[in-house]
């Protein structure tokens, strides 16, 4: 405990009495941004995540290059431009407030591109994210089990040391998230600190995922993880699972104890919206099913604020 108390303790922020609740665009996976976004505001969510593949969508449809592999094939299929101004302009008109941005699934893999390769690539993406007016964007750290935790760091440090000079250029934060294996770099909360303090960089925090910690580092004692990151916490990724694999549940629906999670969240004084990632709800439902759930999950939610005062 000793090294949660640490942390906790260089945070002197307020305790949060009630949750806001966010949730990442590809929940409506299917639908472009425009429409995407719409349907969230209809079911009654004020905070959003920009999703990594709704983020793709918008550079393919910009005819930017730095795209993200992982979605490229449907980022391409869509050929309607997307003007920046009108999308800030629908967000504004929807009363939607984009939290955090999804970055490249592959902005660390630097066997398909080289580092220099995916620090432009990050630049892109951090500009893009400028200009929409969203304040941070979630990395995943770079990590090999074939290499040892101190060349992982070494080329964390070397990656985000030339990366966080285009965020303080744009205004842009970088959260690195916590990774779901516990035998690599990045998985302990631990990992990202170094990295954060080695840079000594205000514009570098930690993107708190709830599962990934489940699955590698804290498991049953995801409070820990919360815990230690502390005053560091500046976007969240929360799901459920069962222990297993990454399920993406929604909470309450794994083994993740959230009564001890969310208190743990109070304790830090977090006071953004927390944002639901669960992908493991919306297996071949339908836009209008997709819809009706999502409902029930917002009215599900107001539960979690209770379970923790």
């Amino acid at each position: 405990m000793s090294i949660i108390k640490k942390y906790v303790s260089r945070f002197f922020g307020p305790r949060v009495k009630q949750f806001e609740w966010s949730i990442w665009t590809s929940w409506f996976i299917e639908l472009p941004v425009e429409q995407a976004l719409k349907k969230i505001c209809e079911v009654g969510f004020k905070y959003i995540e920009l999703s990594a593949e709704h983020m793709n969508e918008i550079l393919a449809r910009n005819r930017e290059i730095y795209l993200d592999s992982n979605s490229r094939d449907r980022a391409l299929s869509i050929d309607e431009p997307c003007p920046l101004n009108k999308l800030s302009s629908l967000l504004e008109s929807l009363s939607l407030k984009a939290i955090h941005v999804h970055g490249p699934f592959d902005l660390v893999d630097f066997t398909s591109k080289s580092i220099y390769e995916r620090i432009k690539e990050a630049e892109k993406w951090i500009e893009y994210a400028h200009k929409l007016g969203l304040p941070t964007i979630v990395c995943h750290p770079f990590t090999l089990r074939e290499l040892s935790p101190s060349k992982c760091k070494e080329m964390n440090l070397k990656f985000y040391g030339e990366v966080v000079k285009f965020c303080r250029e744009y205004g842009v934060k970088i959260a690195l998230e916590n990774i779901d294996s516990k035998c690599k770099y990045g998985a302990k909360i631990s990992d990202l600190i170094e990295i954060i303090e080695a840079l000594s960089d205000e514009y570098l925090g930690i993107c708190l995922d709830t599962s990934h910690a489940n699955l590698s580092a804290y498991p049953n004692k995801v409070e820990e993880a919360v815990l230690e990151a502390g005053q560091y916490v500046i976007a969240t990724h929360l799901s459920d699972n069962l222990g297993e694999k990454d399920d993406h549940l929604m909470l309450g629906r794994g083994k993740i104890d959230w009564s001890k999670v969310l208190e743990a969240f109070r304790e830090i004084g977090y006071s953004k919206p927390l944002n639901l990632e669960i992908p493991g709800e919306i297996q071949n439902l339908s836009t209008e099913e997709k819809f009706s759930k999502l409902k029930n999950i917002l009215i599900e939610l107001n539960k979690f604020n209770a379970i923790s005062e």
